[in-house]
């Protein structure tokens, strides 16, 4: 199957591909698989590396998230929101929280990096949740959203909503 979704890790070495229902991982330098990621039972659509490139988050289709250790190719967490679609996994800049949006129930959630409890979550569209970012402190999570901060005359088909994220 065709890659779904593709992540290069800060190392700038690691290439991760999400296909069916793995993760492969590649040296890109030597061209050489180095490791794959099984388990996720539907497509991979999004992924993405922790700054420190240990950890991998990625999302399914139908509205999973799994965390793995990149290293030891353990997987850490597997959670499931429903919905359809995850959003790119979004770390916080300390490592210690994913956030993600789910696109058919327009909600965003925080997971807790290392063990994979849900943190929060929050309705933030009734037309889908297709991406969320932190802002470079962490101390900010932004997603699009109706009914949000940004409004008229910038507001040209959705809004943006910017949530502050308690640390633990």
């Amino acid at each position: 199957y065709a890659a779904q979704a593709l992540a290069i890790s800060p190392d700038e070495v690691t290439l991760a591909s999400g296909h069916w229902n793995v993760v492969i991982l590649w040296n890109m330098i030597s061209g050489k698989r180095v490791g794959v990621l099984r388990g996720f039972g539907r497509y991979v659509k999004a992924i993405s590396f922790s700054k420190d490139g240990e950890y991998l988050a990625a999302g399914t289709d139908l509205g999973d998230l799994q965390i793995w250790d990149v290293h030891h190719l353990r997987r850490i967490a597997s959670v499931h929101f429903g919905g359809l679609d995850v959003s790119n996994p979004a770390f916080s800049p300390d490592g210690s929280i994913v956030a993600v949006g789910v696109y058919g129930t327009g909600t965003i959630w925080l997971v807790d990096a290392h063990t994979g409890e849900v943190l929060d979550h929050r309705k933030v569209s009734d037309l889908g949740c297709g991406s969320v970012a932190f802002s470079p402190d962490g101390k900010l999570l932004i997603a699009p959203s109706t009914g949000g901060i940004v409004t008229w005359p910038y507001d040209r088909g959705g809004t943006v909503r910017v949530f502050s994220v308690k640390s633990r």
